[in-house]
């Protein structure tokens, strides 16, 4: 029976020695797993980096985009502006010509008014002082009855 015992023995050592390299299989097994978890988390990591640095990126972007808009109405806005002064001192200065070409008109009407009236007072005056004339008539009528 010795020899039953030591085929049983050997049998449990053989199970022994199977169990401890099934043992040390799935501790690989379990390191190769953690080291996997372990770049794939790395890697997830790596993308979430660059995933929000495309996210900064794109942010800044439309921060610039959107302050070059702002600079560009404030500039269209600002020559608008300037457009419609130099359209009011357009007008302002075409009122004025106007104004002063109706004063004077005005006042060449009013000159040639004057003019015509010292005109007409010389001829007047240069009438009566050259035209005097002197003029006598006498008459008699007699009425009688013979």
């Amino acid at each position: 029976m010795q020899r039953g015992q030591f085929d049983v023995e050997r049998a449990r050592l053989e199970v022994e020695k199977f169990q401890a390299s099934i043992s040390n299989i799935r501790t690989r097994i379990e390191a190769e797993r953690t080291r996997i978890e372990a770049l794939s988390n790395k890697a997830s990591a790596e993308a979430q980096i660059y995933a929000a640095g495309g996210q900064i990126a794109q942010a800044e972007s439309a921060s610039l985009d959107r302050t070059t808009q702002l600079e560009i109405a404030a500039r269209e806005s600002e020559l608008r502006t300037q457009l419609q002064n130099a359209e009011l001192l357009l007008r302002q200065a075409d009122n004025a010509s106007a104004q002063l070409l109706e004063a004077k008109r005005g006042a060449a009407q009013t000159a040639t008014s004057l003019t015509a009236a010292s005109m007409s007072a010389i001829n007047v005056s240069a009438s009566i002082s050259g035209s005097s004339s002197d003029s006598r008539s006498c008459s008699t009528v007699f009425e009688g009855s013979a």
